[in-house]
């Protein structure tokens, strides 16, 4: 099919150059054969890359994990890195992604590895598949707002994996403390899930981390020492939980935060001192600490925070001058 294809672009693509030659010999267009040449077959390699196909290792193992998850409508007759019948879906929008992604630049560009498994919203009723290990190239595992269940594979510790998002499903279990070697990852998001036990102090070992949203679990603990060593982190959300403890000072290694949000997360106030430091904050929420009464936190250097919230944290006296020097302050 893909040959036959080929053929087909090849032909048009010889008859256009003959029609760009007759009209560039009357004098009626503005760059030469030569330019129109190439600007055909700067394509024709997009052409050629169509005939790559997914090595029939990773077919069989994406055969596996549509079975995992409960994914009924993958179509194995034809090559699933060839975007069609329902393998990726384009026109879906972006909160009911729906897509396998391959890198198809391998040898010549005549084979593909699969790189991202997305699939928001497509009602899976399954569990997370430990099969994902054998796609050795795999970059990617989204599967949002689904109605997964079971316990997060600890095999996946040994992928380079950059992105987990398992957020709105019915996971349970412990975070496996073997995700703290995968060295590659920058988003984990667990967010309203059925998650329970302690942070495993392993996170802290992921150094590339800048996304981590663990809302609306079962945590119980303390926040581990070891997340200070997070300093590429951006977000940390957590709220509807069970920790205990205090706001650990050592947020204050986390120099490039800019999203931090501690809602009912049963953790004690006061705001840490240390929260001065974080000065790209742009949205800082924090609500229903226990404690003692404190003073507003010093904020001043947060010049580019737009959200501020902070409610029911035991927070007496006036408010500082220096919020009026927040120009981009749009939420108070």
């Amino acid at each position: 099919m893909f040959l036959t294809w080929n053929i087909v672009v090849l032909l048009c693509n010889y008859l256009f150059l003959i029609i760009l030659r007759k009209m560039f010999l009357r004098g009626r267009l503005g760059f030469s054969v030569a330019s129109a040449a190439a600007i055909v077959f700067t394509f024709w390699p997009v052409k050629l890359a169509s005939g790559a196909t997914l090595v029939p290792d990773e077919v069989d193992v994406l055969r596996e994990i549509a079975k995992t998850l409960g994914k009924t409508d993958w179509n194995f007759g034809v090559d699933p890195c060839s975007g069609e019948s329902n393998w990726r879906n384009a026109t879906a929008p972006k909160e009911f992604a729906n897509a396998v992604t391959c890198d198809c630049s391998f040898e010549n560009s005549t084979t593909c590895h699969v790189v991202s498994i997305v699939l928001k919203s497509q009602s899976l009723p399954g569990e997370l598949p430990p099969e994902l290990v054998k796609l050795p190239y795999l970059r990617e595992f989204d599967v949002t707002r689904n109605y997964l269940s079971g316990n997060i594979p600890p095999i996946w510790g040994t992928m380079q994996l950059v992105n987990i998002s398992l957020n709105s499903n019915r996971i349970s279990g412990t975070i496996p403390k073997e995700l703290g070697n995968i060295s590659t990852l920058a988003n984990l998001t667990l967010d309203f899930n059925q998650l329970s036990g302690t942070i495993p102090p392993e996170l802290g070992n992921l150094s590339r981390l800048q996304r981590l949203t663990l809302t609306s679990n079962n945590w119980t603990g303390e926040l581990p020492r070891t997340l200070a060593n997070l300093t590429a982190l951006k977000e940390f959300w957590i709220g509807d939980c069970n920790f205990t403890g205090s706001i650990p000072n050592f947020i204050e290694n986390w120099k490039s935060i800019e999203y931090l949000v501690i809602h009912g997360s049963g953790l004690k106030g006061p705001i840490p001192p240390g929260i001065a430091s974080l000065t790209n904050l742009t949205d800082l929420r924090i609500s229903d600490l226990s404690g003692n009464d404190t003073t507003f936190p010093n904020l001043r250097g947060a010049t580019n925070m737009k959200t501020l919230v902070l409610r029911s944290c035991n927070i007496v006296g006036q408010l500082p001058d220096y919020l009026g020097s927040l120009t981009k302050l749009r939420v108070l």
